[in-house]
């Protein structure tokens, strides 16, 4: 295979959960569903790919003449104008503001993140029928968090006025003030009745070191904390941990058999399974899987339609 994969295997599996009919993804039911409506993912690039797969999924329903792609600072949006309907991604790595919103330049050597400060992001969200918010893997780079001290909000140094003016704070803390952010943002500014929210989980790795007890831990209380921050929601909140999909299914990950290419020396090589994370395809909900559950649990749900 031009990926250099050992087997066409996986591809012949389909999940299926026990007790739960779940049936094959429908594209042109799913953007029935859509109509008059926006449908935005927000947060990382494994948020991205799961904007990218909806897309690949729903756009062969839609005449080739009845679509496009727009692209806007943060927010890039597939139109499906016949139906009214988008499908849209908005870069937002830590939700909260940072030095590393910029789409298309945020590999810098020092991430800051200012845990207090939504609302520039959140203009962006508004009017949206249905939300999938993620953060995640730049969480996982560094066990201490830079958070920027600015004056007006709890924790902010005074006089504090740009980046440079930061703290380092435990990663878990700093997550936790960032999800209190977002969380009172929801609850402030989303009408249940409009709008449907979820909050996509941290997927496994297929890694060598993944049973490394110290990855464990995070991965458990990051969990967690999303879990206990849902708990004091007005608003309901979806929270979709599905994580046995991609934990068992280690054959869907890029990094098994992939090739990547040497432009110096103009050969291909394997990358060792062990030396990569498999981020991309191995995500809390398999893309087609969480097509079918969104289309089955939160479109049906929001507005009592039955799928």
């Amino acid at each position: 295979m031009k990926t250099a994969r050992r087997d066409d295997n996986y591809q012949k599996w389909r999940w299926q959960p026990k007790d739960c009919d779940m049936p094959r993804f429908d594209a042109k039911l799913f953007i029935e569903r859509l109509r008059n409506k926006r449908f935005m993912f927000v947060g990382d690039s494994l948020n991205r790919n799961q904007w990218e797969s909806m897309v690949c999924l729903v756009q062969s329903a839609v005449s080739p003449d009845k679509k496009y792609v727009t692209w806007e600072d943060q927010r890039v949006v597939f139109h499906a104008w016949e139906f009214n309907a988008t499908v849209e991604f908005y870069w937002s790595p830590f939700l909260v503001e940072s030095n590393s919103d910029n789409p298309k330049i945020h590999s810098i050597p020092t991430r800051i993140i200012d845990a207090g400060a939504i609302a520039a992001h959140a203009e962006n969200w508004r009017n949206a029928d249905y939300l999938v918010f993620n953060t995640y893997i730049w969480w996982m780079n560094t066990l201490n968090m830079k958070l920027r001290l600015v004056d007006g909000w709890i924790g902010r140094r005074p006089g504090g006025q740009d980046w440079e003016d930061h703290d380092e704070v435990v990663r878990i803390e700093a997550y936790r003030k960032v999800l209190s952010t977002w969380a009172g943002w929801v609850n402030d500014n989303i009408d249940p009745a409009r709008t449907s929210v979820f909050f996509m989980s941290m997927s496994p790795l297929h890694l060598r070191y993944r049973s490394n007890p110290t990855y464990s831990r995070s991965f458990l209380v990051f969990r967690s904390t999303v879990g206990r921050s849902v708990l004091f929601f007005l608003v309901v909140v979806s929270t979709r941990t599905c994580t046995v999909v991609p934990r068992k299914r280690q054959n869907l990950d890029i990094s098994e058999g992939e090739l990547r290419y040497d432009t110096l020396a103009a050969t291909a090589k394997k990358t060792k399974p062990a030396a990569r994370g498999a981020y991309r395809v191995s995500l809390p909900v398999q893309p087609e899987t969480g097509a079918r559950v969104g289309l089955r649990l939160g479109i049906a749900d929001a507005h009592g339609l039955v799928v």
